[in-house]
């Protein structure tokens, strides 16, 4: 009786009609132990931004009772608000240990929930782990040593990435896409331009890549060429552009991708000053308040905020060298190693020379070799760096 009710109020909750909540109260009266009611009365609880401490006890009750559920622990751990912590890093790997052999578990986990922020050593535990799981239904090893090594060294990034990927994954994924799109990434931030064109023009010819997300990625990386005229034509092709998209890539999106910083350029370079101005003010309105209400903290809405490089990127872009510096401090306090954090981008060159910034540059290469280290001696004591296993997903080359 109590799935009954259980049942019946995720049904509400999905249609967003009333008496969910009631209904889930039901369910946990007839039955106190019932984890699945814990949990889903949890995810009801976490859409009321003033209900977020609710919801976080709803889904430790969840785990408690069901601690092989991979869905409740990625809430958990969502939960905890600041990933880059001592707490943090113990519960994800008491996570990874207790329910790292199910399907899609590590994945959840991990990507792009920490390759995002930059956390790439724990993106390469996972992949260690994997090598270890055998479990066909996790992402190929080569994304995680891919996401692992993107901020840290390109070189090693590139050379994750199999020559091929010419297979789907359940739903009808096409990871040769997928792969290209990776692929143009680094293409673009080594600004080895050719690749990048040529890369754009097999994505076009895939039946299966997402071609709105192409025009998308297609106007970023030709803006940052100064290829403003034909970056103007592949714009309205990706609008609107979405705060994000999976996989997360340049100009994919606004949040990871930092799409809107190339858009304002775009526009300023092909005359369109004033649509420039109303989405720089807009963009940085909003992400000045969310900075604002978090402080010195690195959750909003006790959940991790992903704004930081957004904001610092389209910050610097306008010249405004003191707020661009204080979102990259933000970053790099919430993140190991943010992966779009890259000198090289031409916004942050602008920032060259100012003492702040140089600074945290110097504090971004004391980290990449404190963690190319780590990242190497995880390869090397896994096996993930013998031969072509760092090219294979768990069950073989797929």
């Amino acid at each position: 009786m109590s799935e009954s009710y259980g049942a019946y109020a995720n049904l509400l909750r999905t249609a967003k009609r009333p008496g969910a909540e009631e209904q889930y109260k039901r369910a946990l009266e007839l039955n106190p132990n019932n984890a699945a009611s814990w949990h889903d009365y949890a995810v009801f609880l976490g859409s009321f931004p003033d209900r977020r401490e609710e919801s976080s006890q709803a889904t430790k009750r969840a785990l408690d009772l069901d601690p092989r559920n991979p869905a409740t622990w990625a809430n958990y751990l969502d939960n905890l608000g600041s990933l880059n912590n001592e707490r943090f890093r113990s519960e994800f790997e008491r996570g990874l240990r207790m329910v790292g052999d199910l399907p899609f578990a590590i994945d959840r986990f991990t990507l792009p929930a920490l390759s995002t922020p930059g956390f790439p050593v724990e993106v390469m535990k996972a992949a260690a782990l994997k090598l270890r799981t055998s479990n066909t239904d996790n992402l190929p090893l080569w994304i995680n040593r891919y996401r692992a090594w993107l901020a840290v060294d390109l070189e090693r990034s590139m050379l994750s990435l199999p020559a091929s990927a010419d297979f789907e994954r359940r739903g009808g994924i096409d990871m040769e896409s997928i792969r290209l799109f990776l692929d143009t990434d680094i293409a673009g931030l080594r600004e080895d331009w050719p690749r990048v064109d040529r890369n754009l023009v097999l994505l076009r010819e895939r039946p299966k890549s997402d071609k709105r997300r192409l025009h998308s990625v297609t106007a970023f990386w030709y803006a940052l060429q100064g290829r403003y005229a034909e970056a103007a034509e592949a714009l309205p092709g990706g609008e609107p552009v979405p705060d994000e998209w999976t996989p997360p890539v340049m100009g994919g999106d606004n949040t990871y991708g930092l799409f809107e910083t190339a858009q304002a350029r775009i526009y300023r370079a092909t005359g369109r000053e004033a649509d420039a101005d109303r989405l720089v003010m807009g963009v940085l309105g909003r992400l000045r308040s969310e900075s604002t209400s978090l402080g010195a903290g690195c959750a909003l809405d006790g959940r991790p905020y992903a704004g930081w490089m957004r904001h610092a990127s389209l910050a610097a872009n306008e010249g405004l060298k003191d707020e661009a510096v204080e979102a990259l401090k933000g970053a790099m306090r919430c993140g190991d190693l943010p992966p779009t954090f890259q000198p090289q981008l031409p916004w942050f060159r602008q920032l060259d020379g100012y003492p702040p910034y140089e600074a945290l540059k110097r504090e971004r290469e004391r980290r990449i070799e404190r963690i190319s280290a780590e990242l190497i001696r995880i390869e090397t004591e896994s096996g993930l760096a013998t031969g072509q296993q760092a090219l294979q997903s768990p069950g073989g080359s797929r």
